[in-house]
Parts: C-alpha cells; sequence; structure tokens
C-alpha cells in the first residue's frame, strides 16, 4: 500500500471533497497507523465518508469502503445560509 484517499459526498452523489497523501505528497510507505483531521463546515443535508487503499498510484485501488460511513447535518446554530458549504465571510460598505 501506497496511499490512502478518502471522499466526501452528498447523500446525492454530489462530490463535495476529497484528497489522498499522494495529493498531500505524504510518504506513507513505513507506518502502521495513519490519523486523519479535518475541519469542514457542511450544509444540511446526508453525507457519506469514504475511504480507499492505493497501490502504486490513484489508479491502482487496492481496498475501498464501497458504501461508506453515512452521517447527517443539521443546522443548531442560529446563523442561517444555504449550499452544501459554509464559507467564514463578512460584508464591507
Amino acid at each position: 500500500m501506497s496511499g490512502v484517499g478518502v471522499a466526501i459526498l452528498k447523500q446525492s452523489g454530489e462530490y463535495v471533497f476529497g484528497t489522498n497523501t499522494f495529493i498531500d505528497k505524504l510518504d506513507i510507505h513505513d507506518l502502521d497507523k495513519l490519523d486523519y483531521q479535518f475541519d469542514v463546515s457542511l450544509g444540511e443535508g446526508t453525507y457519506v465518508i469514504k475511504t480507499a487503499l492505493f497501490g502504486k498510484d490513484e489508479a491502482e485501488i487496492v481496498a475501498h469502503d464501497g458504501r461508506g460511513i453515512r452521517f447527517v447535518v443539521s443546522n443548531k446554530d442560529s446563523i442561517e445560509w444555504g449550499g452544501v458549504a459554509y464559507l467564514k465571510h463578512e460584508w464591507k460598505k
């Protein structure tokens, strides 16, 4: 195994985000454990996070979790907004 990938999709199949150790230029050859953390502000909805293990490059998929892990995002904040992701922003006059 030479690479690990992570992807987030909406339940509808819309690709929200994805990366892997090849893109991030992380050599994992001698690792027996790898943690992955991220911050994200997703819009309300149902999402799936999927992972994959790669061989020599991204084209060689050694294993993947086809169904992924399903999770639901609901807005409990007082901030109202729409879309797939929240972008930190401000208005200036």
